[in-house]
């Protein structure tokens, strides 16, 4: 059994549900999805949760998934491409 067999193994094990996967041959990316269980989902938000943050769960919540652009867009940031040598 590979290494993700075991996580696999240790994350049902735990009691969560099973990951879901995304394999875009094409572009040779993949993208594993580890759900929380509904239990786990209670809608409050915990210390220290900063404001910025709870804005963007919100956001998140009310619209669903969205992209870096649309993000910034919705909470009114702007987007600044800094070289870094």
């Amino acid at each position: 059994m590979g290494m993700n067999g075991i996580m696999l193994n240790q994350w049902q094990a735990l009691g969560h549900p099973e990951p879901e996967y995304d394999n875009d041959r094409s572009r040779k990316t993949f993208e594993i999805r580890l759900p929380l269980a509904k239990e786990q989902v209670t809608g409050e938000v915990t210390p220290p949760v900063t404001p910025p943050v709870k804005r963007l769960i919100d956001l998140l919540g009310e619209k669903g998934k969205l992209g870096a652009g649309a993000i910034r867009e919705a909470l009114g940031l702007k987007y600044t491409n800094i070289d870094v040598d």
